[in-house]
């Protein structure tokens, strides 16, 4: 078992969440990496997340100030983009929201 620092759970899966806290893959998983995690965060966890049906992965890494995102291909999580300060992420999963990576941050 696993938990994310961050998780997003659309409309159509909210009978997902019960008393105890999330049964199933939530659809969009972010992990805030930090030096001590960052191995298990992209391997291991990325495998796990994707082996359970995760759609979406983010790596916010604060060290270089970049927002991976990785979407479900139907076996693996695949990387479509890395987004750095300026720019503004746009989540295949949520098309309607942008998150500006000068907002994630911000100091």
């Amino acid at each position: 078992m696993v938990q994310p620092d961050l998780l997003c759970v659309v409309q159509e899966n909210l009978g997902i969440i019960g008393q105890a806290g999330v049964n199933g893959a939530p659809d969009l998983v972010v992990e805030i990496l930090s030096a001590s995690t960052e191995k298990w965060d992209r391997t291991a966890k990325r495998r796990l997340y994707a082996a359970h049906g995760v759609r979406e992965y983010w790596i916010v890494d604060p060290a270089a100030q970049t927002v991976e995102v990785a979407s479900h291909d139907g076996s693996d999580l695949v990387t479509g983009g890395e987004y750095t300060r300026g720019e503004k992420i746009v989540s295949p999963l949520l098309p309607e929201v942008e998150l500006d990576v000068d907002l994630v941050f911000r100091e």
